[in-house]
């Protein structure tokens, strides 16, 4: 957060409250956007493994009855591999770095 670099370099032993009360509620602006953002990334990616998990679903539903269990399995790996996607990218929102 630039704003959080910008209030510690511009704070000091000599700060006035009112110096401090600004700095603080320029955090907080910064603070909030970050929030919005967060919940927009985290709402796409849910999206994203949401989406994965109906075409997963679809598909398993949608298996001929006459298929053997290989070719079964086989056909739905495309899908298996979009909840793996879209699980990992869920991961990765949620990691700290």
């Amino acid at each position: 957060m630039t704003t959080v670099d910008d209030a510690r370099a511009s704070l000091s032993a000599s700060s006035t409250i009112e110096e401090i009360n600004v700095a603080r509620d320029d955090v907080r602006g910064s603070y909030e956007k970050l929030q919005e953002a967060l919940v927009e990334v985290s709402r796409d990616r849910d999206s994203a493994l949401e989406s994965a998990w109906a075409d997963f679903d679809k598909a398993v539903t949608n298996i001929d009855p006459n298929m053997t269990i290989p070719d079964a399995v086989a056909s739905l790996q495309e899908e298996v591999a979009g909840i793996e996607t879209a699980k990992q990218g869920l991961d990765k929102s949620l990691a700290c770095s």
